[in-house]
């Protein structure tokens, strides 16, 4: 399967095509079935996994008996949960799932690739010639932004690096019921114009990597609620939303400013005038309730209503409790979120009035099931997907040479655990094509032919697969005694 996007950045001074081949990604074709843990509600929001232990405890104390608080959002970087090439540690994610369980929450997890340290060895990685650029494996932040850097998935090594490391969590936690939702690093690239001065090829890259890392993620979780973080390029935010809704993902945001739309200047909200790359706020009003939205909302929000104000350093006026109930209606009923992750700490004068406000269940976040899944499941018990198996082996098979012959597969030869229809396919058990004197119906499952005079005798392979991929098979001998 290709997709092809195209890239509408304002900076760019041509349009390039990328063909993203996802051959790689084909083998889960169960991935539109998705089952997903639904945990949708208010969750802390920390950067820091090692956050003082003393402060979570103050927290989850004051919250946990609100039945709106759900858990807490913490960000891993890559380099802690990958200390070199390969070698995996996640003392930090099961530590922090026991946390959560001790107050019977929920934990969500940002897998951090910007801002953040990454793992030496991508360092190390040499630049790449991916077409006519040279791609580096990770860029400079700008000057001003959060210390550290972001990994660039356009260069395939890092990219093959991540996907490793996605994997793993995957077989770790995709089925863990105390792991709510996954929620990716922003989009934007931040990278240092002063430091790449052919910039605007090297995001064709860093874009192309994005749409890679989105097709990869959608397809391996299968049950856990995975969400990207948008905010710009503005120009590619459209074929974000395409790709994300192709492969099954949500969408939310770093901030949450409930005065965006007052000024039709703001980025998060403002259009071109000829009606082309809205930002992304838009883009919430136009999927509530068909994909899972997740917002963040920082300190930031609480003291200023827009990014504009935020530049201009003007804080509002409104009380604790007011700018607390300003973001929460906005989040809820404008950006229409299921999840909201706030940073708030002890000590500030936001938590009495977050706490008032979760306990208030007449107005909550969005609870339905987005249109995207083909379920959620509330209640916390996931249907994992279990192999086909082989119930009633078949019996070998004699049929004389110069007479036609046929052979059901009998329905009750294999069983699905889950109930799922089997596609049912026949070759040599060698991985052959059948011969060309026979022939399989897939949908019948009628095996029939005319053996030839003076052939060989055949071990004859019936194999069903499950829409999820996994698959059984039984061989037996089809046998030609000569007349």
């Amino acid at each position: 399967m290709q997709r092809v996007f195209i890239l509408r950045n304002r900076s760019f001074f041509f349009l390039n095509i990328l063909l993203i081949s996802l051959s790689c990604f084909k083998a889960n074709s169960y991935t539109p079935e998705k089952v997903v843990k639904w945990y949708p509600g208010h969750y802390l929001y920390r950067n820091d996994p090692n956050y003082s232990a003393t402060n979570m405890n103050i927290l989850f104390s004051e919250l946990a008996s609100t039945p709106e608080f759900k858990g807490i959002q913490l960000v891993y970087p890559w380099k802690s949960l990958e200390n070199a090439k390969g070698s995996y540690d996640f003392s930090l994610i099961d530590r922090d799932i026991a946390f959560v369980k001790k107050y019977n929450k929920k934990l969500s997890i940002i897998l951090g690739f910007k801002y953040q340290v990454l793992p030496d060895y991508i360092y190390a990685i040499k630049p790449k010639l991916v077409g006519d650029v040279m791609v580096p494996s990770y860029f400079h932040q700008k000057p001003g932004e959060f210390t550290g850097d972001i990994a660039n998935f356009g260069h395939p090594d890092t990219f093959t690096g991540y996907s490793d490391l996605m994997k793993e969590i995957v077989r770790r936690y995709d089925n863990d019921l105390n792991v709510a939702y996954i929620q990716i690093t922003e989009t934007a690239s931040s990278a240092d114009p002063a430091k790449y001065p052919n910039l605007d090829q090297l995001e064709v890259s860093y874009l192309n990597g994005i749409y890679k890392m989105q097709a990869l993620m959608g397809t391996i979780f299968l049950h856990t609620p995975v969400i990207q973080s948008l905010n710009s390029p503005r120009g590619e935010l459209e074929s974000f939303i395409l790709n994300i809704t192709n492969y099954h993902l949500g969408f939310g945001g770093p901030d949450t400013f409930f005065g965006a739309f007052d000024s039709p200047d703001d980025p998060l909200t403002k259009t071109n005038s000829d009606g082309a790359s809205p930002g992304i706020y838009n883009y919430n009003l136009s999927n509530f309730g068909v994909l899972p939205i997740g917002m963040q909302v920082h300190q930031k929000n609480l003291q200023y209503s827009s990014i504009l104000n935020l530049r201009a350093d003007i804080p509002h006026n409104y009380s604790g409790p007011d700018s607390v109930q300003a973001v929460y209606f906005f989040a809820k009923n404008t950006l229409g979120s299921n999840f909201l992750a706030w940073q708030v700490s002890p000590t500030d004068i936001y938590l009495a009035p977050l706490k008032a406000r979760l306990i208030d269940r007449t107005v909550p976040l969005k609870e339905d099931c987005p249109k995207i899944y083909l379920a959620c499941n509330y209640s916390g018990a996931i249907v994992v997907n279990k192999a086909p198996v082989l119930v009633s082996p078949i019996a070998n098979k004699s049929w004389v040479e110069g007479s036609n012959h046929s052979f059901t597969v009998p329905l009750s030869t294999f069983s699905d655990p889950n109930g799922d229809p089997l596609t049912y396919t026949a070759r040599q058990s060698n991985g052959s094509a059948l011969p060309a004197w026979l022939s399989f119906n897939a949908s019948t499952r009628v095996l029939s032919g005319k053996p030839p005079v003076g052939i060989k005798n055949y071990t004859i392979r019936i194999r069903v697969k499950d829409p999820g991929g996994l698959s059984v098979y039984d061989d037996f001998t089809l046998s030609t005694p000569a007349l």
